[in-house]
């Protein structure tokens, strides 16, 4: 995962040099707290490792910082959650929860801890800022998004298509 990561970030173009990268057991949690130094400064979070995973799901929260988290935690019940669906989920703290481009970062940094995890399909679910902050498209509308802002989530499979009864595409009728 070291090296650097260059992103485009509303047309401007943001280099983020890695330095370092741990892992942090945490005793007697579900997850690990994993801290990203970059040139920039260090990205924290918290690492839900899933055994034998190859999708995952980044969380963020909003301008609240923190491990912000909407509805009664449901990020970490989710997180705990999926891991029993070899689903490992990343929930990101911002540096700077206000900042658009620095939020944009963190995310691509958590996403980027995931693939070198040998996480190959990625979700993005986010609430306030991370709705739209924590898009790494800069809020608009590509393929695997939602159209809400707020509540968006990466639901559909490899090929574009989404599955019944996923974000809210109703699930198939039973006869009735």
């Amino acid at each position: 995962m070291l090296g650097t990561t260059a992103v485009e970030i509303d047309m401007t173009k943001v280099e983020v040099h890695l330095t370092n990268v741990r892992r942090v057991p945490q005793v007697g949690e579900s997850y690990d707290i994993v801290e990203i130094e970059t040139d920039r400064g260090t990205t924290t979070c918290r690492y839900y490792a899933a055994e034998a995973a190859r999708a995952g799901l980044v969380l963020v929260g909003g301008t609240g910082g923190g491990f912000d988290t909407p509805a009664r935690d449901l990020y970490p019940r989710l997180a705990h959650d999926l891991r029993n669906d070899r689903i490992s989920t990343i929930r990101v703290r911002y540096r700077h929860p206000a900042d658009l481009v620095e939020s944009t970062v963190d995310t691509i940094l958590g996403m980027r801890y995931l693939e070198s995890q040998g996480i190959r399909v990625l979700g993005l679910v986010g609430h306030s800022l991370g709705g739209g902050g924590g898009d790494p498209g800069g809020g608009e509308r590509s393929r695997g998004q939602g159209s809400r802002r707020d509540r968006h989530a990466d639901c559909r499979d490899g090929a574009g298509r989404r599955p019944r009864g996923a974000c809210g595409n109703p699930p198939p009728s039973r006869g009735r």
